[in-house]
């Protein structure tokens, strides 16, 4: 049996049995990451993209995902996806769009698009700490700790989410 827990969008926060709050964070590269996004919003509800910084973030950049707002929440793009990400999925995904994902894999696809939806639409952060199956050379179960964070020109349009995640991994017995 396949373990999903139920997720929606709309106005209120999806539904996830795995979502934890930033304080709750204790992947160092997570919280790191989370500590800077929080440094550069200073006063305002989420800081700019245009405020980030390779070379500031190259601490915990492998675990960094740039996701861009399309047609103002139609799809989302995935401008940067640190090593990290590639490694856990399995394939670098830099450059697709949710709706070009969706064809390989609908659930997860509709779980993410939910999920910036909630993001874009709120400019609340999330957290959440999951387990996922994955591939690539072989069959893993990862647990993933990952941070949802917007980024916006002013405090009322989110156009980027800001997304640091981590993985341990464990291979399935044969």
């Amino acid at each position: 049996m396949s373990y999903q827990p139920s997720l929606r969008s709309g106005p209120t926060a999806p539904i996830s049995l795995f979502r934890i709050t930033l304080e709750e964070l204790s992947s160092p590269p997570v919280v790191r990451g989370v500590a800077y996004w929080r440094s550069l919003r200073g006063t305002r509800r989420f800081p700019s993209r245009h405020a980030l910084s390779t070379r500031e973030m190259l601490p915990f950049l492998r675990y960094v995902a740039l996701i861009q707002v399309l047609n103002g929440g139609e799809d989302y793009r995935f401008r940067l996806v640190g090593d990290a990400h590639i490694d856990a999925r399995g394939y670098d995904f830099s450059g697709e769009t949710i709706a070009e994902m969706r064809a390989e894999a609908s659930s997860c696809a509709d779980r993410s698009f939910a999920l910036c939806e909630y993001i874009r639409t709120t400019g609340v952060p999330y957290a959440l700490r999951a387990p996922i199956t994955t591939g690539g050379t072989g069959w893993y179960v990862a647990n993933r700790e990952c941070a949802f964070l917007p980024l916006g020109p002013n405090d009322s349009l989110v156009d980027y989410l800001f997304v640091v995640g981590a993985y341990a991994f464990q291979a399935l017995a044969d």
